[in-house]
């Protein structure tokens, strides 16, 4: 008789490489209907908001749901170009009023562990401020 232990090993094993091949097939069908979707292919219509859509010749059902069609949905992203604004800023007066100095601090380790070297703070002040967290992963470990 198999053991709970060995049948839940035999589980993640078996999962974890259905996971990998299931990741593969959808990465690599995503990548092949966007390449089809953005040639400008005859069969790919362009819809009122500018999404590129293969309609199916008959729906297709999947796990009882039913789909009529593939798109490659248009989003639209903004941003503001940095260099140009600097140019504009600068010859309309405004660069100090639109670009604003900031001062950072950031960690300097080395710093820290220098302090320790030269005495100016003791092992057991540097050991306190040391924290550890100790996590695990599950692993297969092959013959």
């Amino acid at each position: 008789m198999v053991s709970d232990l060995t049948q839940a090993v035999h589980m993640f094993l078996y999962q974890r490489d259905a996971e990998t091949t299931a990741a593969k097939a959808k990465t690599n069908g995503r990548d092949t209907i966007k390449e089809h979707l953005m040639s400008g292919a005859e069969d790919v219509r362009e819809d009122e908001n500018g999404h590129l859509v293969y309609d199916f010749p008959k729906p297709l059902i999947i796990n009882g749901v039913e789909y009529k069609a593939v798109a490659a949905q248009r989003r639209l992203s903004s941003r503001i170009d940095l260099a140009k604004t600097e140019t504009l800023a600068k010859d309309k007066g405004l660069y100090e009023d639109v670009f604003k100095a900031v001062v950072t601090r950031s960690f300097d380790e080395d710093a820290l562990y220098a302090a320790n070297q030269l005495g100016y703070i003791t092992d057991d002040e540097l050991d306190a401020l040391i924290t550890e967290d100790v996590t695990y992963a599950i692993v297969a470990v092959k013959s």
